[in-house]
């Protein structure tokens, strides 16, 4: 199974990346063969119960990169920039050149972070309104 990554995962232990809310690995993408979903699924299971047990939880980002640590001989990770590793691996570019792992070369502009900002508050007047509603039926 081949997962991507957009900085290089290190050996810290999983308890500190999680702690640090660190993200190496992208959960948006996985390239594998059918044959091994039940893998797959068996391997992320048991990863979350790990977690759990630990009487922590994260999304599936360190999930991934758990698996990775635990069976090495069945997932490959490789570098990519956010959101693009089909992009980053199909292609003349990706036969010409190294894919550099995305983090160090991400920008976002202020039209981003203006947008991303109007989201957060559209999400927030909602939620309130809904808490609200909630309240006085109560």
């Amino acid at each position: 199974m081949t997962i991507f990554a957009v900085k290089r995962p290190d050996d810290a232990p999983v308890f500190d990346i999680v702690r640090r809310t660190d993200t190496f690995i992208q959960g948006d993408c996985l390239v594998v063969k059918t044959g091994y979903a039940r893998r797959i699924y068996d391997d992320v299971r048991e990863q979350y119960l790990h977690l759990l047990c630990c009487g922590m939880i994260d999304d599936d980002q360190i999930v991934l990169q758990m698996c990775a640590r635990w069976n090495p001989e069945h997932y490959a990770i490789l570098p990519s920039s956010w959101f693009s590793p089909l992009r980053d691996y199909t292609g003349e570019a990706s036969r010409t050149q190294a894919v550099p792992y995305g983090d160090d070369e991400k920008t976002i502009s202020a039209r981003q972070r203006y947008h991303w900002a109007k989201l957060c508050l559209k999400h927030s007047i909602r939620q309130f309104r809904h808490m609200m509603r909630t309240i006085t039926l109560a």
